[in-house]
């Protein structure tokens, strides 16, 4: 009724694509994405905290499709932005930090990874409280960092660790778990709201 670059509509394309990126059709949530960070960046501009919830979840899904360098790249110059225009502890700003983490942690740069995953994890603890489960993720996403660094005696209880306390914020057999479950790395895309 109102076209495809209105408010409603891009917050429902932004979402429609974290649901396609879940259901694993990352081609179609890339284009879904990358529409709505054009339409964002020209009707509120490159810093505007849905042009970069857009950026953020972009980069989650290059990553998914193996463009690596492009997702580190975006990420990086994503939480640059977010950290100016938002500050260091904003929720989008820490989601955007564990997605760079994973990044790195896929290039294999782990130190870098697992740096910015405690300091992560400290933000999170103080903005959203240590049960949080963006927080309970970020600390998964260490416990992989570990294990893919040969740290068995630290990854092991800290995965365990995690795996009890996300049945007790999620309920047992949340999705979320398998991927800690096969050592993979938790994402962190947004769905913010119409503006």
């Amino acid at each position: 009724r109102y076209g495809a670059g209105t408010p409603d509509a891009l917050a429902c394309g932004l979402n429609l694509a974290c649901d396609y990126s879940a259901v694993g059709d990352i081609p179609r949530a890339l284009e879904l994405v990358t529409e709505a960070r054009v339409a964002y960046q020209a009707r509120v501009g490159e810093d505007h905290p849905y042009t970069l919830a857009a950026s953020n979840n972009l980069a989650i899904y290059l990553r998914d499709a193996g463009r690596l360098a492009e997702a580190r790249e975006l990420a990086e110059e994503t939480l640059r932005l977010m950290r100016r225009r938002l500050g260091d502890s904003h929720p989008f700003t820490l989601s955007c930090a564990v997605n760079l983490a994973n990044c790195l942690g896929e290039s294999g740069d782990l130190a870098d990874a697992e740096a910015i995953e405690r300091e992560t994890i400290s933000r999170l603890r103080t903005t959203l409280g240590k049960d949080h489960p963006d927080t309970l993720a970020c600390q998964a996403n260490l416990a992989v960092t570990l294990h893919e660094a040969g740290r068995e005696e630290e990854a092991g209880p800290l995965r365990e660790q995690i795996l009890d306390d996300f049945s007790r914020v999620l309920g047992v057999g949340h999705p979320i778990t398998d991927l800690l479950n096969n050592w993979q790395r938790i994402s962190r895309d947004l769905e913010p709201h119409s503006i």
